[in-house]
């Protein structure tokens, strides 16, 4: 079934009569922020914490197929929708979407996909055209253009040093809801109101909304790095601040899958850049290498490793889950 993405309020009412949201057009721009969206407001904050979303990208489809047509039917420990995210789905792994719709029943968890391109020919552009039982939206490129970026720094008079802090920024604008743009830029203008030196990429790094806190990513290098002395003094400072130690796992999970995004289609890659956590400058070039001295294979162990961690957490009481939590940090470090 069409829906406009200017009816997605009401799409997001009444979701619960949909086996699959299919999201068509390139993950940027408009369709980046209705997907996330889609995801906020459907799930709820809480579904992250509570476990109740799954991703999976499309060229993982082959080897988990089983465990993304069990997530289908499986029901989560907590209350509210579960959501199966499949991203950058290709034509050649259509027929998943064809095999969910067939199993899926009223109750089932809700899939939400996203695709570039689909051809006249494909079964699923037909089906989802058709189906009552699919919601589909076309997206076409209505994305920020670098002449329209620069426009904007224009008005702002802004200047960055170089075209790599121009490109970086361009990343965060493609990536961004326009209004996340406007307001880094707003800050950068503040920043700059009284200094006439150039904008770098610390900068924007600074002033950009970027969805983390400073000490999650700090933590997060600790153990890319394998720094048992830097984890230590990381886990002291998580303990006193009384952070829960889920969350940080959770940062972690997402960190790590960040980086085998950027193992799997390099640091430049558009798969890798826009997927949360977004990175700048020094930070990037540190992913970029943890990302090769893991390597895919472990940092697909290290993620599998940290989504046990996460639920034996969640069993485990209140009392000794930071001590479990070490043990789990430790453990990951040190194979």
């Amino acid at each position: 079934m069409k829906y406009l993405s200017e009816n997605l309020d009401k799409l997001i009412r009444n979701f619960n009569q949909f086996s699959i949201i299919v999201l068509h057009g390139k993950n940027e721009g408009n369709l980046h922020s209705d997907f996330v969206e889609l995801i906020n407001k459907i799930a709820g904050v809480s579904a992250k914490e509570e476990m109740r979303l799954s991703t999976f990208y499309d060229n993982e489809i082959k080897e988990k197929l089983d465990e993304i047509l069990f997530k289908v039917e499986s029901k989560g420990f907590f209350m509210g929708p579960s959501l199966l995210i499949i991203k950058d789905l290709t034509e050649k792994n259509e027929k998943i979407i064809l095999d969910i719709d067939k199993i899926w029943q009223e109750g089932d968890t809700l899939t939400l996909v996203c695709v570039d391109k689909l051809s006249k020919k494909s079964k699923l552009k037909a089906l989802a055209e058709k189906s009552s039982r699919i919601a589909y939206l076309r997206y076409y490129d209505s994305s920020l253009d670098k002449k329209q970026l620069l426009t904007l720094l224009d008005e702002k008079n802004l200047v960055l040093k170089n075209e790599y802090t121009l490109d970086t920024l361009y990343d965060f604008a493609k990536n961004s809801h326009r209004s996340e743009l406007l307001y880094t830029l707003e800050k950068l203008s503040l920043l700059k109101f009284n200094d006439k030196s150039p904008v770098e990429i610390e900068d924007i790094a600074s002033t950009a909304c970027l969805g983390y806190e400073t000490d999650d990513l700090k933590f997060a290098f600790a153990v890319g790095g394998k720094k048992l002395n830097e984890i230590y003094n990381n886990l002291k400072q998580i303990k006193i601040s009384g952070k829960s130690p889920e969350s940080t796992i959770q940062f972690l999970n997402l960190y790590f899958r960040k980086l085998y995004l950027i193992a799997i289609y390099g640091d430049s890659g558009i798969k890798a850049k826009r997927e949360y956590p977004f990175l700048f400058g020094r930070d990037q070039q540190m992913a970029k290498k943890f990302a090769k001295n893991w390597g895919k294979k472990k940092l697909q162990e290290t993620i599998n490793s940290l989504i046990i961690a996460e639920l034996d957490l969640r069993k485990t009481d209140p009392a000794y889950r930071f001590m479990l939590f070490t043990e789990h940090i430790l453990k990951i470090v040190n194979t």
